[in-house]
């Protein structure tokens, strides 16, 4: 009909005119300032930004966007987010949640290492320690209580070091390295 012989920014328009003469609830818009001279994408602005309804609008146009929206829903890998605001405070209030899904990620995972480690550690303390065995010496007996003492306390401090070297071992293998 006649508005094919129309230039794209005169067809868009004419678009506009009987979308927004049409009493609706929603409006779908698709680059809705592609082919608008500055007057009109300045009249469409208006005219949205008092437009009672939802909206639904794919645009590039950033300056638009944060103009003409209160309210953005967001689809994010299957899950909708809803933020109260214009497409400046979209974008901070989704890097802040982002950023608090990440740190609660990491908190998680830190969490279940540090129950494996603890149920390694547990695992380990159920496990008699190293036990040496003094041969029989002739003259045990004549060895007094205090060397006695010291060579038990040398012997607890070795067993000792070959448990804490068994745990690292373990630790450093829950961590991969």
């Amino acid at each position: 009909s006649k508005v094919r012989v129309l230039s794209g920014g005169e067809q868009a328009k004419v678009r506009l005119c009987k979308l927004i003469n049409r009493e609706t609830n929603l409006l779908i818009l698709d680059e809705p300032t592609n082919h608008l001279d500055s007057a009109m994408a300045d009249w469409l602005e208006d005219y949205l930004k008092k437009f009672k309804g939802a909206l639904l609008m794919i645009t590039h146009d950033r300056y638009f966007l944060d103009s003409v929206t209160n309210r953005i829903v967001e689809l994010d890998n299957g899950k909708l987010y809803s933020y109260q605001a214009n497409y400046e405070g979209f974008l901070e209030l989704k890097a802040e949640r982002v950023d608090m899904e990440k740190a609660s990620e990491e908190q998680e995972a830190s969490a279940r290492a540090l129950g494996q480690l603890e149920r390694r550690v547990q695992d380990l303390e159920s496990r008699p320690l190293p036990q040496l065995i003094l041969p029989d010496l002739p003259d045990a007996e004549a060895i007094t209580a205090d060397v006695m003492s010291r060579i038990q306390n040398e012997l607890d401090r070795i067993a000792a070091e070959a448990a804490a070297r068994v745990l690292r071992e373990e630790i450093a293998g829950l961590m991969g390295k």
